[in-house]
């Protein structure tokens, strides 16, 4: 057995035999023997231990994963890299025809580095997009961001060179107007039911 699969088999199952007895782990405290109260850790671990997205359709699966606390480090090809700062956990969800084939559990230095790659693949985008695009296209760095909860969005956005300009209510829809660092062009995000329901460039006015 490899590294990695007793690094996950022994965390489950510690979780596991944490959460029937009433209590589970608090990674922060680990060291120290600190423990969440019982009424949280049925939460807790449903959070953090998320192999019940396997077989799901994957924009649902991201956005549970989301929902849940996890930020996307990272994305190459059919796999992408989830991170949950506060339980320092990672994960990685490998997709197939729309959905989740399989939910790989991986240590956090796999995320960190995913994020390494992804911001350099980010710069490269911009860099070799300037001019490539047209009012109503999708940006390349976002695309992955359709389906997002808003609020927990923000950081992300700026995180991959999006600055708030401004925003603008429309029925029960609210556009948001962002401009892209790297080239000063607009980014339009419509927001409904607390989700980004689409993600295009606008005119580079913002208006």
């Amino acid at each position: 057995m490899s590294n990695i699969s007793k690094y996950w088999a022994t965390t489950s199952a510690v979780a596991l035999v944490l959460t029937l007895s009433g209590c589970i782990v608090d990674p922060n405290h680990s060291a120290g023997g600190g423990y969440n109260n019982a009424t949280n850790s049925t939460t807790d671990l449903h959070a953090r231990l998320v192999y019940d997205l396997s077989k799901k359709n994957i924009r649902y699966a991201e956005n549970q994963m989301r929902d849940r606390g996890y930020t996307e480090y990272g994305r190459d090809g059919k796999f992408s890299w989830w991170y949950n700062e506060q339980a320092n956990v990672c994960y990685q969800l490998e997709e197939d025809n729309g959905l989740v084939k399989k939910v790989h559990g991986k240590f956090p230095s796999d995320c960190q580095k995913a994020r390494q790659s992804s911001n350099r693949g980010y710069q490269e985008n911009r860099n070799n997009s300037r001019s490539s695009h047209q009012v109503g296209d999708v940006p390349n760095a976002l695309s992955d961001m359709v389906g997002a909860r808003a609020g927990q969005a923000d950081d992300e956005l700026a995180r991959r060179g999006y600055q708030f300009d401004h925003n603008q209510n429309s029925g029960n829809d609210i556009y948001g107007y962002y401009r892209e660092t790297a080239t000063g062009e607009c980014v339009v995000i419509r927001t409904s039911d607390g989700r980004f329901q689409s993600i295009v460039y606008g005119t580079r006015n913002c208006n």
